[in-house]
């Protein structure tokens, strides 16, 4: 596929370290999509998700044990669209 022929995405990113959310929402808007969202708080991801409805959400890995950020995404993941 071209590089013309990709999609423009609007992406949610979320990480408890700051310095990585913004770093990641750099490379993001470098490669030509929209930041929608950033989360600080991994646990408010399927919140925001809900809200914003992304194409795609990237969700760094908590730095809590207790939080468990793959739990936040899949339960995001299956509330349908509306």
């Amino acid at each position: 596929m071209p590089i013309t022929d990709l999609q423009h995405l609007r992406i949610l990113i979320a990480n408890e370290r700051r310095d990585r959310l913004d770093v990641l929402a750099q490379v993001v808007i470098g490669l030509g999509h929209d930041v929608i969202a950033r989360e600080i708080y991994v646990k408010e991801v399927g919140a925001q998700t809900a809200r914003d409805q992304p194409d795609v959400a990237i969700v760094g890995p908590a730095s809590h044990p207790s939080t468990h950020s793959t739990s936040s995404v899949r339960s995001s993941a299956k509330r349908p669209a509306q």
